[in-house]
């Protein structure tokens, strides 16, 4: 009777070693797993900083002389009207550039103020403003949290300068 009693005692500390072996090789598979994971992010993250610093998505528009060639036509009254409401803020707001997006029907300025700029929509009134408005913003919400709209211009700040948001907001009157 001592017999099974004393093999059943060796087969389940035998049992218990073995799942503690277990244990010791999913540990080791865990470590070797992370020392990989850690070699390949230190292979990454210099690529990324370098893309970062050679590629920039985000920088403002450098203010170049020769940049008014660029600009096809005088901007709008409403462009004037809110390029002279930043400069009552203490800003001096310079047009670049024209530009274009897929998502508004009319062409763009882009301003350089603050070191930074923002883009300028002017539409010919202000229902058409508001309609492309209402639609880009369903659409571009979580994208484009600095989006403004008054009358027949609407206004992208792309950046996350608090002084400019809030001169934005102050011309604007609305977010």
């Amino acid at each position: 009777m001592l017999q099974p009693r004393f093999g059943f005692w060796r087969a389940s500390r035998l049992h218990a070693a073995l799942t503690h072996i277990k244990n010791i090789d999913a540990y080791k598979l865990a470590v070797k797993v992370l020392i990989v994971a850690s070699i390949i992010d230190a292979c990454i993250l210099p690529i990324l900083f370098i893309k970062i610093y050679y590629y920039p998505s985000l920088r403002a528009v450098e203010i170049d002389p020769h940049a008014q060639a660029l600009i096809t036509a005088d901007p709008g009254p409403a462009t004037t009207n809110l390029l002279n409401k930043l400069s009552q803020h203490g800003f001096a707001p310079n047009p670049i550039m024209t530009m274009s997006r897929p998502q508004f029907s009319v062409q763009g300025r882009i301003i350089a103020f603050a070191d930074d700029n923002i883009q300028i929509f002017e539409y010919p009134d202000s229902p058409a403003a508001r309609t492309e408005y209402d639609a880009f913003m369903q659409k571009n919400t979580k994208t484009y949290r600095h989006a403004y709209r008054e009358n027949n211009i609407i206004a992208l700040y792309i950046g996350d300068k608090p002084t400019i948001m809030q001169a934005l907001e102050n011309v604007f009157n609305n977010k």
